[in-house]
């Protein structure tokens, strides 16, 4: 409990105490007594995404991830004015921004937004896992859009990336998305070859703890895919 009030106190502070730094004096850019350690943002930040984990409205998660960008926006030239390196609160900044792009803009079906923020964070990073998830978030809020087929196609550029880097939740998570939208859109075939994949997936990490959810999944997918076939034959009666 005592860690919890700390951290909602450290989170007030800095989010409504933050002087825009171009408002400094020349003697406040050297003595400034806003800076914020390395480490209490990353409290925050693990404070933040604690929350959104929870089911909170796009409204409640803006007041979460806005102030603190804001924050971070104002350390990263109060860190550079010490010329401490930026990379850590780059790290950080980018982690909020794909926060903001499924809790927020996804939400509310703003593709143009998530646009936006996905550009800021290709301009901080070039790494490929990154990339790959800011790619997931755009082509999450695509399918929200019911825009699948563009969904598809940007799933599988993170699908490429994942299975060059053997990351087995990612590519069965990535698979599983996949397959929905290709369902949606009545490609049985397709998703039928993907539950394949998927099944194959799920079967090297036998003996994980979540070995069983998979196989689970998998069976809701395959029944998914039962009932469509059989809505379309009834359709077209074959």
């Amino acid at each position: 409990m005592k860690k919890i009030i700390f951290v909602f106190c450290l989170v007030s502070t800095f989010c409504w105490c933050q002087k825009p730094v171009e408002n400094f004096s020349a003697k406040e850019k050297v003595e400034n007594t806003q800076y914020v350690s390395l480490d209490s943002l990353k409290v925050i930040l693990v404070y933040n995404r604690d929350k959104l984990k929870g089911r909170l409205s796009s409204k409640t998660a803006s007041k979460i991830i806005y102030p603190f960008l804001k924050v971070l926006k104002n350390q990263k030239k109060i860190h550079k004015l010490r010329n401490e390196n930026l990379k850590s609160i780059d790290s950080i900044e980018i982690m909020t921004m794909l926060d903001l792009n499924v809790f927020i803009h996804a939400k509310k079906h703003s593709i143009d937004s998530i646009f936006h923020y996905q550009k800021i964070i290709l301009e901080l990073t070039k790494d490929s896992l990154i990339i790959a998830e800011s790619n997931s978030r755009l082509a999450f809020a695509y399918s929200l859009n019911n825009m699948m087929v563009e969904a598809i196609k940007i799933y599988e550029k993170s699908l490429e990336t994942w299975s060059n880097g053997n990351n087995k939740e990612k590519i069965i998570r990535t698979l599983v998305n996949i397959t929905n939208c290709l369902i949606k859109i009545g490609s049985l075939e397709h998703a039928d070859h993907h539950i394949v994949q998927l099944s194959q997936a799920a079967e090297v990490i036998q003996g994980s703890l979540r070995y069983e959810e998979y196989k689970q999944l998998i069976l809701v997918m395959q029944s998914k895919i039962f009932i469509s076939a059989n809505k379309y034959k009834k359709r077209y009666k074959f």
